[in-house]
């Protein structure tokens, strides 16, 4: 059995599950099916229904449960996330609302997760749900307009219509999983951004001293190159938070497909293994900008006006590289814990 680490129940998450799924199915009369799997990014699809016949139209669901997840005001909830979950959701290329269920007040609200009703905050961004959008009877017009087509060729969509022709459909999920690859090449140059950093502090702390007449230089030659790294750093952390989560959700596809569809534990185990290997390496990627973060901490103070830039993007990929680990980990447990309780046989 696959290593994963242990996961905490949460009734909260529950409560969020179970009131969506009562509205969906009590107040707009549509069909409401929980993702078995791949919950990462949807924890839900919903299929339309008209005079108790499924049209084969969908959205996807993101549901968010209690009041930690939001800063709530009078009028509004804003929910925050980070670059790379924000790419994942937009990598979907479905139509997906976030749900965010309040268990104090019972009160449940939606917004469609689009770009266009997304705000960049500095380094995240955020979504503003009006409190008068309250997920009810009266929501079925405004979510009509983002139903997906009938017969979309999405796999999700086409997975939960019951119509999936193992023989005869063709899903090529290979190209975006090639993105998770690509992404761990922006490992490599991270980390030897970050080695090139480090040699430049020795070498600083080892040759220049405050009495040294070429002290003003030397600190002037250290603030730029601080600059240049961090430019470096923030293109590619960039670049790594759009290509891991199209990857990333790839990889989710292909898993359900295989697991789900084609009984196919082997193909199964290989993806878990390189998933495994991916989340490995983000750790010890994680453990490296640490370790030079703490260093970095030590600064005399008359230092850290120049790495100021340097030791802000420090943190900020380490929010990204985090965002990704815990992704992988969710799916991970999710795909070892549904092996635990349905067929086929548990992936060894």
């Amino acid at each position: 059995m696959i290593e994963i680490m242990n996961s905490r129940y949460s009734p909260t998450e529950d409560l969020g599950v179970i009131a969506t799924y009562g509205i969906v199915v009590k107040e707009l009369g549509w069909i409401f099916r929980q993702q078995p799997i791949a919950d990462v990014g949807v924890d839900a699809i919903m299929e339309q229904c008209e005079n108790g016949n499924p049209t084969g139209k969908f959205i996807a669901i993101q549901i968010k449960s209690g009041e930690s997840n939001f800063s709530i005001s009078k009028n509004r909830l804003i929910y925050s996330t980070k670059p790379i979950h924000y790419n994942y959701w937009l990598s979907l290329n479905i139509p997906i609302i976030l749900v965010a269920h309040l268990p104090k007040s019972g009160k449940t609200y939606w917004q469609h997760v689009c770009k266009n009703n997304f705000k960049k905050a500095d380094k995240s961004w955020s979504l503003e749900i009006p409190k008068i959008q309250e997920l009810c009877n009266k929501s079925k017009s405004k979510l009509m307009h983002i139903l997906s087509g009938k017969g979309e060729r999405n796999f999700i969509f086409v997975l939960y219509s019951g119509n999936v022709d193992v023989e005869n459909d063709d899903f090529d999920f290979f190209e975006k999983v090639n993105c998770i690859a690509e992404s761990s090449i922006c490992f490599e140059n991270i980390r030897k951004i970050f080695n090139d950093a480090g040699e430049r502090i020795n070498k600083f702390h080892r040759e220049i001293s405050t009495n040294s007449h070429d002290y003003k230089i030397y600190i002037n030659g250290l603030s730029r190159d601080f600059n240049i790294y961090s430019k470096r750093l923030e293109f590619e952390i960039d670049i790594f938070s759009k290509l891991y989560p199209e990857g990333f959700f790839a990889y989710e596809q292909f898993i359900l497909f295989n697991y789900l569809v084609n009984n196919d534990t082997d193909l199964v185990r290989n993806a878990v293994y390189e998933l495994n290997e991916t989340s490995n390496a983000t750790d010890e990627l994680i453990k490296v900008i640490s370790s030079l973060e703490h260093a970095m901490s030590g600064f005399h103070e008359e230092f850290k006006p120049i790495v100021n830039c340097f030791f802000d993007i420090l943190g900020f990929i380490l929010l990204e590289l985090s965002e990704a680990r815990d992704m992988t980990s969710a799916l991970l447990h999710r795909i070892n814990e549904y092996a635990l309780h349905h067929q086929p046989p548990p992936i060894s």
